[in-house]
């Protein structure tokens, strides 16, 4: 991860699935979820998994503070690196990532939001994402 930090503002790798007993659940993370960079791609559907991801101070920076309208930080650190910097999906998988009756997340399998709830964070991202360009955009102010 740290040498493709050297050219990348975010790294995020792949990952096995695993249960609470070490069994296999999915091979790949990226092939689960179609994973790819796109702003429009993972506005749609999120392919960034937290646990999986590194990424330098810019994108730190552009990312907090992190906003409490939306589910997920992974989401939301991956959709600004899409409008600021520069992303790559390493094939590796680096990580066995556990899956069990206790997470937090639905990151694998059925989301447990309504249609409506995704629509609403869909429509919040689009509100917070336009704020953290246009601040960008923005003339530097003494």
């Amino acid at each position: 991860m740290l040498a493709y930090l050297q050219k990348y503002d975010l790294v995020i790798s792949d990952c096995s699935i695993i249960d609470s007993n070490d069994e296999m659940i999915y091979e790949s993370f990226f092939d689960l979820r179609n994973s790819g960079k796109g702003l429009l791609k993972n506005f749609i559907k999120n392919t960034y998994i937290g646990c999986c991801m590194a990424f330098n101070r810019h994108v730190l920076n552009k990312s907090l503070p992190l906003p409490c309208k939306i589910p997920m930080h992974d989401w939301w650190i991956g959709l600004v690196n899409e409008l600021f910097g520069s992303v790559f999906f390493c094939s590796e998988k680096l990580v066995k990532y556990r899956r069990h009756s206790h997470n937090i997340s639905a990151s694998v399998g059925q989301s447990e939001y309504s249609f409506m709830e995704k629509l609403s964070f869909r429509k919040d991202l689009i509100t917070l994402l336009y704020k953290v360009w246009r601040n960008d955009k923005s003339p530097t102010r003494p």
